[in-house]
């Protein structure tokens, strides 16, 4: 290939690329000049300017609890999924058994499967064990639905692992809890990060498991989200939408940081 055709390609790649990001990033974009607007309707362009909305969100305790319990609830669920996926992606990547792909697939089951399908067996499921409405079935729900991340990250991290660090330790007397603290997890950090980050965000937007397994008194804020836009557009869900939107990306943003840092770390050169 020449390189006037070379370059024409990239050129077409590149535009290409532009136009995807920008079909993706744009209507998001829309949001937050909307949570700006000071009349009761939503307008685009706002007609004016006003904080009325971010106002009324915080001063809401309906808001305020709703975003409070999806807190609580993301936290609990990154807690579960983070271990779980760990210990099932170095199951995987270390043991060699007959159906392993088989039961790679199924791990990762929840992601193929349509939401409203696992919601509407985890609601009859949980319903004969009498959870149905309490925050154990929204937290197990949710991390069946975050594990799949968490498992792909920290899986994709221990490819090209160098299992002989941990032959090395256990040959100078580390045990498998020491192996795995000093050794095996600054390595898949960043793995392990991604995953948590990615089953926070999954299941501080998740709507249809709660939607299935809260009670009515139990309301995290998608939900508190989708019942205002039933009854009424109020532009506080544009306010909530942007704050939303500024969290997922400043976690993005951090999470970026801290792996460009441990990058930095591991290739330093020693002194």
């Amino acid at each position: 290939m020449s390189a006037r055709r070379l370059a024409q390609t990239s050129t077409w790649v590149a535009w290409c690329a532009r136009t995807v990001m920008g079909f993706l990033v744009i209507p998001t974009l829309i949001i937050v000049p909307l949570s700006f607007n000071g009349d009761q309707y939503l307008h685009f362009p706002p007609r004016n300017l006003s904080l009325r909305w971010y106002q009324n969100f915080w001063a809401s305790p309906d808001w305020l609890d709703a975003a409070r319990m999806s807190f609580v609830i993301a936290i609990a669920v990154t807690i579960l999924a983070v271990p779980l996926g760990t210990a099932a992606a170095l199951a995987l990547s270390r043991l060699r058994f007959r159906g392993k792909s088989l039961v790679f697939g199924l791990m990762l089951s929840p992601l193929m499967v349509p939401v409203v399908v696992l919601a509407l067996a985890l609601y009859f499921y949980f319903s004969t064990l009498h959870l149905v409405g309490s925050w154990a079935a929204i937290v197990l729900g949710q991390t069946i639905l975050a594990f799949p991340f968490v498992l792909v990250n920290v899986h994709a991290s221990l490819q090209g692992y160098p299992v002989t660090l941990e032959r090395a330790a256990r040959t100078l007397g580390a045990g498998p809890l020491t192996i795995f603290f000093r050794v095996t997890l600054p390595i898949i950090r960043p793995g392990v990060m991604a995953g948590a980050l990615f089953a926070f965000m999954v299941s501080f937007d998740e709507i249809v498991i709660a939607l299935f397994l809260a009670s009515p008194g139990a309301t995290t804020m998608p939900v508190k989200m989708w019942l205002s836009m039933q009854f009424s557009i109020n532009p506080t869900i544009a306010a909530v939408s942007t704050m939303v939107t500024g969290l997922s990306v400043a976690l993005f943003l951090a999470m970026a940081w801290a792996r460009r840092r441990t990058t930095r770390r591991r290739t330093a050169p020693v002194t």
